[in-house]
């Protein structure tokens, strides 16, 4: 338990310092607490937080859609905590877009004036809503135990209407994901060949579906490791598997379009985008391929290599994808400032912390766990 008040102590800092980023945001605008430029007009906000944090929380969905729709019981319970990184991730994401936008008062202005030829109004749409739907999901679990206990009746209603829920929030997380890569489809003269498709749409849900169930496997084996839990090996391996079947149908997708479109010597010309793409292509398949593979190799630390991998292979493809791959066709390169980075920092780090409120106080996995008085 030492460990786990150390790490909650490190998030509450990083929560702090990012309150304050974002109290200087809104107080001096966006301008004084962003790098971003006419040249690289997307940052680390959007990218980080909006792209590849709501990618990580597929899991919310992909797991519904598992045990809700095609009744495979055994990831039953998975459900729950899949539910709630779905829950934050796409909260997080809310916030980070209210922080992102020039006027975040008028946040409100695509319900009211809806483009309904932009692509961003279907991703403000969809996010927005399916951030809802994982709140109705949360419903009867906030409801079970605790102060709103009262309010149980209206939890146990929500489940005689789960299907219907649950298959609306895949429909509106599925049309998310498809519309972020759209938004990039429109540029081929500006993204670099590595990064662009026309099939970006398609990418981005597979790859995001893929990570997602990788970012459940991590979030279950750091859960048992701080609070002294059992993992279940078995089921996270079979998890662990459902993810790679998409990380490998996102590899072969992305290697044919290389090939089609005659990338794959712009990749070795000795470009450095190339070693980035080599790098994120390493992080996001072979290492957790190469994992899964080898039965020696899927132990909890094989497990924990191979999410991990996957995480931080999602968000350097996001990332490049958003940011990086635009440096060469604008001239100009881009990092975060010191407030961008607080901020993004910040958003994860209240997200955890909240994420931690809720496992130790209610049935997320079985039975919350019993802290020692001296903690």
């Amino acid at each position: 338990m030492k460990r786990l008040m150390i790490l909650k102590s490190v998030l509450i800092v990083i929560a702090i310092f990012g309150l304050i980023a974002c109290i200087g945001r809104f107080a001096f605008g966006l301008g004084a607490a962003t790098a971003v430029s006419d040249q690289i007009p997307w940052g680390q906000w959007k990218v980080l937080n909006m792209v590849a944090g709501a990618a990580l929380g597929t899991c919310g969905f992909v797991t519904a859609l598992i045990v809700v729709v095609l009744r495979f019981e055994r990831f039953e319970p998975l459900l729950r905590p899949a539910t709630l990184i779905a829950f934050l991730g796409y909260g997080s994401s809310c916030f980070a877009l209210l922080l992102d936008i020039g006027l975040p008062w008028r946040i409100y202005h695509p319900f009211i004036f809806p483009n309904i030829h932009s692509f961003l109004f279907e991703v403000s749409v969809c996010v927005t809503f399916y951030f809802t739907v994982t709140a109705i999901e949360m419903i009867p679990i906030v409801t079970e135990r605790g102060i709103l206990h009262k309010f149980h009746n209206l939890g146990h209603k929500i489940h005689h209407y789960v299907v219907p829920i649950v298959i609306i929030g895949i429909t509106l997380s599925s049309m998310h994901h498809t519309s972020l890569g759209a938004l990039f489809v429109p540029s081929p003269e500006r993204l670099h060949p590595i990064w662009y498709s026309p099939w970006l749409n398609w990418i981005f849900i597979i790859s995001a579906m893929g990570a997602g169930m990788m970012t459940l496997v991590w979030v279950c084996l750091t859960v048992a490791g701080l609070y002294n839990r059992k993992a279940d090996l078995r089921l996270l391996q079979a998890a662990a598997f459902i993810s790679v079947f998409f990380l490998c149908f996102y590899g072969a997708i992305k290697a044919v379009d290389l090939s089609a479109r005659h990338v794959w010597p712009i990749i070795f010309s000795g470009q450095w985008e190339g070693a980035v793409f080599i790098l994120e292509s390493l992080l996001l398949v072979v290492v957790p391929v190469a994992v899964m593979i080898s039965p020696a190799r899927r132990t909890s630390a094989g497990l924990l290599v191979a999410s991990v991998s996957a995480i931080i292979g999602l968000v350097m493809n996001r990332l490049n994808v958003g940011i990086v791959g635009f440096f060469r066709s604008a001239g100009a390169t881009y990092f975060p400032s010191i407030g961008e980075l607080f901020i993004g920092l910040g958003v994860m780090a209240g997200a955890a912390l909240l994420f931690f409120v809720i496992v130790e106080n209610y049935e997320i996995y079985d039975k919350p766990p019993v802290l020692p008085k001296e903690v």
